[in-house]
């Protein structure tokens, strides 16, 4: 299709507000803590978010494929996602009941949430490749508007405090609904064979596509063991809690660097060459932590392991996805893919949290980044095996 640069600023439009607000929603851990909930109380929140997620992900997966349509399922993610987040300061924090409160109202903000950025992602992965676009480059400019969010967060958070955060969070998701009104819709296959073929035992058969969701899986209980208890690292080591937003902004930051070389990278070598990777670069990050952070400016210097290595994640995984996938099933096997991610986010958050009042801070992310390595190595002799498929164009 021809190259429009209306789609690119609108994509890109939605795109940078959309990260500019998640940058908003990134406090729910901080806004706990300063409640004083334990490590294990706020990991079985998270994990009882993501559980609750992983069956959201797989139901707005097989709407979006058995509508044909992206947009439409977008627009009630955004909306339901703004109303429940923005509700949660609501709750009182002091009352018996407050944790079964919290518990229930961030389930039913995750329904919503955690969905509206796959299928945004997967909106622009469509769209880049529809219009032979470089999602590489703005989906780097998303990174960089989450980045100059955590800068101005960095200056509100000593003036207003965590519950403001949600409330801004919600409010910005205006301008993505306004530039997603703009946006074109992807290209779908005909309904003759979107009916055919709802078929997930053929994604079931696709052996690179189960081997990664395999690798995904055990990465990101990592993941989000490691992302989920940084500020208890950072209070048990003596480190600023003030200076969060910006170790958030900095890592972010870091992303855009690999995201807009994607394109140059996709050139010169497989997607598959470059997965390994962020399990590289972010076991690297986990033993830096255990071993060197003393303080703040460490922190924040080392944190560029993690922001690199996430950069590649974001953009080669989601176009490896697509990629495997057949054209009825791409959807779907966006949605299974982070369905997985989901159903192991739920062991990182609850285990996590378990382990980390176990175990002292400086060993558990040794245990990360350990664990990182090794199940990175496996993966990649998975990759060493020839690959059949006809490589597609740089999206």
């Amino acid at each position: 299709m021809e190259h429009s640069k209306k789609d690119t600023v609108y994509l890109a439009g939605m795109d940078l507000s959309f990260w500019f607000s998640w940058a908003f929603g990134m406090f729910s851990v901080l806004y706990l803590q300063e409640k004083g909930f334990s490590a294990t109380r706020i990991g079985l929140i998270n994990a009882v978010g993501s559980i609750v997620a992983f069956f959201a992900l797989t139901f707005w997966g097989s709407v979006s494929d058995r509508m044909r349509a992206l947009k439409p399922m977008l627009y009630l993610l955004l909306i339901a996602a703004a109303v429940s987040w923005g509700s949660i300061p609501l709750i009182p924090s002091t009352r018996p009941y407050s944790f079964l409160m919290f518990l229930a109202l961030i389930a039913v903000a995750n329904f919503f949430r955690l969905p509206s950025s796959t299928f945004t992602d997967n909106l622009l992965v469509r769209a880049a490749a529809d219009h032979e676009l470089n999602y590489g480059m703005i989906r780097g400019l998303g990174s960089l508007s989450f980045a100059a969010g955590c800068v101005l967060i960095n200056w509100l958070l000593p003036r207003t405090g965590t519950a403001p955060m949600f409330w801004i969070a919600a409010l910005c998701c205006l301008p993505v609904l306004f530039f997603l009104s703009r946006v074109k819709e992807p290209g779908f296959v005909s309904k003759a064979e979107t009916d055919q073929g709802l078929q997930l035992q053929e994604l079931l058969q696709n052996r690179p596509y189960v081997f990664f969701c395999v690798y995904i899986f055990f990465f990101t209980i990592c993941y989000n063991a490691d992302t989920s208890f940084i500020t208890y690292f950072m209070a048990d080591n003596g480190i600023a809690l003030d200076s969060y937003a910006i170790f958030l902004g900095y890592r972010a930051a870091l992303e855009f660097p690999t995201l807009f070389a994607l394109r140059f990278l996709r050139a010169r070598f497989p997607l598959k060459r470059l997965l390994p990777l962020f399990g590289l670069l972010m076991g690297l990050d986990c033993l830096c932590l255990s071993f060197w952070v003393q303080n703040t400016l460490q922190l924040i210097l080392f944190s560029s392991l993690f922001g690199l290595g996430n950069g590649i994640y974001i953009g080669v995984s989601a176009n490896y996805v697509y990629n495997l996938a057949p054209p009825r099933l791409k959807a779907s096997a966006q949605a299974i893919f982070a369905s997985v991610c989901s159903i192991a986010s739920v062991i990182g958050s609850a285990g996590g949290g378990v382990v980390y009042d176990l175990l002292p801070s400086r060993r558990y992310y040794l245990l990360l980044g350990l664990i990182l390595l090794s199940i990175t190595g496996l993966f990649t002799l998975t990759t060493l095996t020839p690959d059949a498929r006809p490589s597609r164009p740089p999206a």
